[in-house]
C-alpha cells in the first residue's frame, strides 16, 4: 500500500501543552510529547486518549536554537494510535502560529 498523507512527518520528540474543553465545559491541560510533526498534524503521545472531533489547543516547545520561538495551533483530533502502540492521538492542525516564547526566567 502506497503512502498518501499530504505533508512529509518529522519524527521529532517534544514537549507539548495540550488544551480542551471537557464533556462537562471545563477546561482541561496536560503536559505531552510530540512523537512527530508536519504541516498539517501531530501524533501527540499522551496520558489522556482525547476523543475524535474534541477541538485541541497545543503549544509546541521548540528546541532552543537562540530563537526563543514556539508553535501554537488549533486543531481537532481524528483519531487514537493503533493496537499495541503507544499512548497517543493524532491531531489535523486547522490554524497555527510561530511566535517568541514567553521569558521563564
Amino acid at each position: 500500500m502506497r503512502d498518501q498523507r499530504a505533508a512529509v512527518r518529522l519524527p521529532m520528540k517534544l514537549p507539548v501543552l495540550i488544551g480542551w474543553t471537557t464533556g462537562s465545559g471545563g477546561y482541561r491541560e496536560i503536559q505531552a510529547r510530540t512523537a512527530n510533526l508536519s504541516s498539517t498534524g501531530l501524533l501527540l503521545l499522551t496520558p489522556a486518549r482525547l476523543r475524535p472531533h474534541t477541538p485541541v489547543r497545543c503549544r509546541v516547545f521548540l528546541p532552543d536554537a537562540g530563537t526563543g520561538v514556539e508553535l501554537l495551533c488549533r486543531g481537532r483530533v481524528v483519531r487514537h494510535t493503533g493496537a499495541g502502540e503507544a499512548l497517543g492521538v493524532v491531531a489535523i492542525i486547522d490554524e497555527y502560529e510561530l511566535r517568541s516564547a514567553p521569558d521563564e526566567t
